[in-house]
Formats: C-alpha cells, structure tokens, sequence
C-alpha cells in the first residue's frame, strides 16, 4: 500500500543523476543493514526475521528494486532491479541492536570496488548525535519528517552510513574481535554493565552521513480494541510498555481504544519530571499515586 509516485521516479534517474544515486542508496541500505534470514518453504520465499518491522523495511527494498536473496555465511546476495545484476556484498561485521544502544550497524564490504561501508539504522534519539554536522540542513528537514510521522502513529528509524579507511577498518576489528573472545567483557555485556565490546561499536559508529528515514505503520490484529476497550470497562486497569516515541505512542493507544475522546492524558517526561522524586509529586498531584 505504499504511495510515493515521486520516489520511484526518482529511482529511474527523473531528478537527476545525484537524487538517483541517493535513492538507491537508500533503497541499498534497506536491503543490507538487518539480520533477516530467508527461509524456503516449498516454492514460497519466506523472510525471518527478529521483528516486523526488519522483514517490512526488507520487504520495502525488494518493492523499490533491490532484493535481498539469501545470505551464504558471510556472503549477502542481492538482485539489483537497476542494473540487471546480482551482486554479492561480504558481510565483515553485524553490530547487534540492544535496548541500551536503540540501534543497529553492518560493516560491509563492496564487490568490485572492496570499499567498506559501514550502514547503521536506529532511533533518532540516538542517531543524530552520531551524524556529521555538514548534513544540518537535511537533517532539520529529516527530524520534521521523523515528527510527522510519530504524530501519525508510525514507528521511526533513521539510516545513516560512512566509507572506512581499510588500516582504521582492520585496527578496530583486531580489537573487537579480541573483545568479543574476553570473557570477562562478555559476561559484563550479558549483565548490561559498561564493557569493551559495545565501546568499540559505539567508537566505530561515529561522523556519519544522514541516509533517510523510514516510518512503518504498526497494525493491530483484529478484535484488539474491542478487546482492550472491553477491558477498560469491566475495570480492568491496562498497562502499555512501549519504547515508541511518545507522540507514537499516544496515538497508537488511541488506535487500540487503550485511550478515548474521555481520557484525561497526563505527560510525564524529563521536560516536567526530572528525578524519581518529581515522578512522585506528578503522579501524586494527579491522582495516580495515594
């Protein structure tokens, strides 16, 4: 159901050879920065994948003209629409999202060319400290889209991405190889204490170049606000964790009935509440907390 007549025409080359190239790109990124595998289910092709929106954001590159066919061990094979081939990227590195670092990265390695690449896609929150500064004027105009879209209720992610020195490339893997055999640094990562591992992904994922944005429409299965407004009214208290945006996640707990045209909706962030304390004195003064 996607409808953006304009990026298809800019993927063909109608905005010029620079817009073109940006476009696809993008469109590259999608296809290779995730950890869907792809399962054969008799002649039918399936996407597995970690979450929804991974096999969507998949799905969308292979809808706007690069398919991601399989991956061999460390070898990603795509099917490019624009120029008629299937080229094979070298998968160096996957640095793995975590709740802590709302974000994820590859380091691939270009056929052909052997550039490398690193490809990283997360939350904005924590991607535009990690964006270079001569991408201001587009990323003002990338947050207003990102804004846009959270009060629709979609789900955000911006991409981002930089060309590594081979010598850098190859000092920072010998490093975080050796991190990733420590066991001392492992089982520190396992408890989410501060370890080497996920400093050396967070030393390597810096001064990148804005890509885009993506924003996924978060569906509801069937009978769900029924069922939750149904719950609301036999006087069962709901809770929602969510690690949306806020603005997402007010319109989504509209979209299940969690909320009504009734509900008096109280914010409380680091704008009104800035310690544990203050949490207290707004939830006491609402009358959320006796």
């Amino acid at each position: 159901n996607f409808d953006g007549p304009e990026l298809f025409s800019a993927l063909r080359g109608d905005a010029g050879p620079e817009q073109m190239q940006k476009c696809r790109d993008f469109v590259l990124h999608l296809a290779l920065c995730h950890t869907v595998v792809v399962e054969q289910l008799g002649s039918e092709k399936k996407l597995s994948a970690s979450s929804p929106d991974e096999a969507a954001l998949v799905s969308a590159a292979a809808h706007f003209g690069i398919e991601f066919v399989n991956k061999q061990h460390s070898t990603v094979t795509l099917r490019d629409s624009f120029s008629g081939k299937q080229p094979k990227f070298e998968v160096l590195e996957v640095l793995e999202f975590s709740s802590a670092r709302k974000r994820m990265s590859v380091i691939v390695q270009e056929p052909g060319t052997g550039r490398i690449r690193l490809l990283s896609k997360g939350a904005d929150s924590v991607m535009i400290s990690l964006i270079s500064s001569a991408d201001a004027q587009v990323l003002r105009e990338t947050q207003r889209h990102l804004e846009d879209h959270a009060n629709d209720g979609l789900r955000t992610l911006m991409l981002t991405e930089k060309t590594l020195d081979h010598a850098m490339y190859e000092d920072w893997s010998r490093r975080y190889r050796l991190a990733l055999v420590d066991l001392v640094e492992l089982e520190k990562k396992e408890k989410e204490l501060p370890n080497e591992i996920e400093r050396l992904m967070s030393e390597i994922e810096v001064d990148m170049a804005l890509v885009g944005s993506t924003a996924i429409e978060d569906k509801l299965q069937d009978g769900v606000p029924k069922t939750i407004a149904d719950m609301g009214r036999a006087g069962i208290a709901v809770w929602v964790l969510t690690g949306d945006k806020e603005e997402t996640a007010i319109n989504i707990a509209y979209a299940c009935e969690l909320f009504d045209t009734r509900t008096k909706v109280h914010i409380l962030n680091l704008k009104n509440a800035h310690d544990a304390s203050a949490v207290r004195r707004e939830l006491q003064r609402n009358g959320g907390l006796a």
